[in-house]
């Protein structure tokens, strides 16, 4: 009877060297925020602009080294590469270009590469019309931003516990003091905050629990506020679908 064939050290060295560069890279501790943005009905061939935050939620000093469209039609307006301490954001502005034919409906990303661990990357919706939409109303900047400025949960059964989080960011340049967050409605509370001090360029992490009720069935948009100390306001807001009733409880967590 043969005996089995031992595989040479040096073939075995090679499959797992080969398996573990395959292997995808862990997180790196920078995240984009947000990571997803509806631009909504864009005028068919026009540009627009938006502003994302590389925001590092590790305790270690990370650079990243560079930025990658989907495509032609999705850059950056000015990219270098930056290195960020813990808690701190880099807000990087993207150019979109929108489909040159009207009915369109497109998804772009740009990612964003560390100097290790995965890349990250902020993904973009548009739709696109013959004309312009009517414009909002313009709001004076606010010096600390409520990052995203909307969270869509989708559906939600009543007295289920949905964990949101958001990200105070600092775009101007001075320190500014966050007195107060709040939201709109009795089912939603800020989770452990306290009055903070937010650097130029920092970002803090804020966590509130929605818990609908059965009474507000249906769908529901949660304003939520952030007081400041310079006397601005920096506002975002949450939407949903309310279902089902209070006796179904589910602990569900959004990262």
């Amino acid at each position: 009877m043969s005996r089995p064939h031992a595989v040479p050290a040096t073939l075995a060295l090679l499959v797992a060297t080969a398996a573990h560069a395959n292997a995808e890279p862990p997180p790196s501790g920078i995240i984009t925020v947000p990571a997803f943005t509806d631009l909504g009905e864009l005028v068919a061939g026009s540009l627009s602009t938006r502003r994302v935050w590389l925001v590092n939620a590790s305790l270690e000093t990370i650079g990243v080294k560079s930025a990658s469209g989907s495509c032609g039609c999705t850059r950056v307006l000015q990219f270098a590469p930056r290195v960020l301490g813990p808690g701190e954001a880099y807000a990087v502005d993207l150019v979109i270009e929108a489909p040159k034919k009207p009915g369109s409906e497109k998804s772009v990303s740009m990612t964003f590469i560390p100097e290790w661990g995965a890349p990250v990357t902020t993904w973009l919706r548009m739709r696109t019309v013959e004309t312009a939409p009517e414009p909002a109303p313009p709001t004076p900047p606010a010096s600390v931003r409520l990052v995203p400025t909307r969270t869509d949960l989708g559906e939600i059964i009543a007295g289920q516990h949905v964990d949101v989080s958001a990200w105070l960011i600092n775009d101007g340049p001075t320190t500014t003091r966050v007195d107060e967050i709040k939201a709109d409605g009795g089912c939603t509370r800020f989770i452990g905050f306290e009055p903070t001090d937010v650097a130029p360029g920092a970002a803090r992490l804020v966590r509130l629990r929605i818990t609908p009720t059965a009474d507000r069935s249906g769908a529901k948009k949660v304003p939520l506020t952030a007081r400041l100390g310079d006397g601005g306001v920096a506002a975002s807001y949450v939407t949903m679908t309310v279902t089902g009733s209070d006796a179904q409880v589910v602990d569900h967590q959004i990262p």
